[in-house]
């Protein structure tokens, strides 16, 4: 089933939607652009590669405090969700679901809160 939209494209419904141009074909993604999103997202996966070996240590730092304590400590759970959080976004960068450039900074703080 296709649907005429208002710009004169075509979308087309199968299991994932996507932009058709009005002769069914995908539509074309400038690759400048593109180049350029990755070659600024380089830096980003460089820290994200650097947090990971953080994280990595964390979890085992973190598991042995929860088989001591019985729960995860907070600075832990900040950290590991502040992490989670970055790679997401850096994630989305990549593959291109957002037309924003992500922020270098990986957590920060804004009113006494962790925001990933």
């Amino acid at each position: 089933m296709r649907v005429r939209g208002d710009d004169s494209r075509v979308v087309c419904s199968r299991a994932c939607s996507r932009v058709c141009s009005p002769t069914g074909r995908p539509a074309q993604v400038p690759s400048l652009p593109v180049l350029v999103r990755m070659l600024l997202l380089i830096r980003h996966f460089s820290v994200l590669f650097l947090l990971r070996i953080a994280a990595v240590v964390t979890v085992s730092v973190g598991w042995i405090a929860a088989l001591v304590l019985g729960r995860l400590p907070e600075p832990v759970l900040r950290f590991l969700a502040g992490c989670l959080g970055y790679h997401v976004r850096v994630g989305t960068s990549g593959i291109l679901l957002v037309d924003r450039y992500q922020n270098a900074v990986p957590i920060r703080r804004a009113q006494g809160k962790i925001m990933g």
